[in-house]
């Protein structure tokens, strides 16, 4: 291994340990939208920047690290054993990752200044990543939670209502925070 690439990758696992550190606190900013069980994620958007400048696989590392540290500092929470667990922390938020899969597109738009470009890629990446963990919350939903939802409603339904509706909340944030971001500083999605 050349010396620059033990520094590029030195570089973007500290990058990865600075990412899941801004998740775990933005953990802590309240995040209900007001209605029923559908919240913000704010750390997908770190995530979704750390994944667009290293790619899918550092991303989809941090973003299990993200998961199992979240999980942690929750102090475990109501759990229905191992497999919920695993799915809803780790997996879900790793899958999160996913969003890396348009790096190389969107660092392309950036570098040449195309940047309505990068910002609809961004966008259909983020949806990729962030619908991708939802899925697997939805399944959580279903399979385990499905005892907690209201009488009148089917645990799918109300697993999709409610996963659904959190992923489509986080979309729009990052309609609102990306348009800005690509606009205002969009070296911050490049690495070189």
């Amino acid at each position: 291994m050349s010396r620059s690439t033990t520094s590029k990758s030195l570089l973007t696992l500290v990058e990865g340990g600075i990412i899941v550190a801004i998740c775990l606190v933005l953990q802590w900013i309240p995040n209900s939208t007001g209605v029923s069980s559908i919240q913000f994620s704010y750390g997908l958007i770190p995530l979704a920047i750390y994944a667009i400048r290293r790619g899918t696989i550092p991303a989809v590392i941090a973003g299990g690290i993200w998961g199992t540290l979240d999980w942690i500092r929750t102090g475990g929470g109501v759990t229905f054993g191992p497999q919920q667990i695993i799915l809803e922390y780790p997996v879900a938020f790793a899958l999160a990752g996913f969003v890396g899969l348009g790096t190389y597109q969107v660092v392309k738009a950036i570098k040449h200044d195309k940047l309505n470009r990068a910002y609809g890629l961004m966008l259909v990446y983020f949806a990729i990543g962030t619908f991708a963990k939802y899925l697997a919350h939805f399944i959580a939903g279903g399979w385990f939670w499905g005892t907690y939802a209201p009488k009148w409603a089917n645990p799918w339904v109300w697993s999709l209502i409610v996963n659904g509706g959190s992923a489509v909340a986080n979309i729009i944030l990052a309609v609102v925070l990306f348009g800005i971001l690509i606009k205002k500083y969009p070296k911050l999605f490049l690495t070189n």
